[in-house]
């Protein structure tokens, strides 16, 4: 009889633990958050205005034509065949 109470309460703080760490993992993926705009597109639009069209050289030595917009409180130069909400997330 002893051994089956044993075996429960084993069970039982396993699944406990396992549930706080699945819940510790969930918080910090949602707390994560996006890098911020590349050094290009801040260089890009230095002494330009909202709206003002732009092109710069990315990371892969792409030219991208952007748009300046503001972003946090700067004005950064945001492709202009990106989705308005953003980069899609890093897996």
């Amino acid at each position: 009889m002893k051994k089956n109470h044993v075996f429960k309460f084993s069970a039982f703080v396993t699944a406990f633990a396992v549930m706080a760490l699945v819940s510790i993992n969930a918080t910090a993926a949602s707390n994560q958050k996006r890098p911020g705009p590349p050094p290009e597109a801040i260089q890009a639009c230095q002494g330009k205005e909202v709206g003002d069209a732009v092109t710069f050289t990315n990371r892969n030595n792409d030219t991208v034509k952007a748009t300046c917009k503001k972003i946090e409180g700067q004005i950064v130069a945001f492709p202009d065949n990106m989705p308005a909400d953003g980069p899609p997330p890093q897996q």
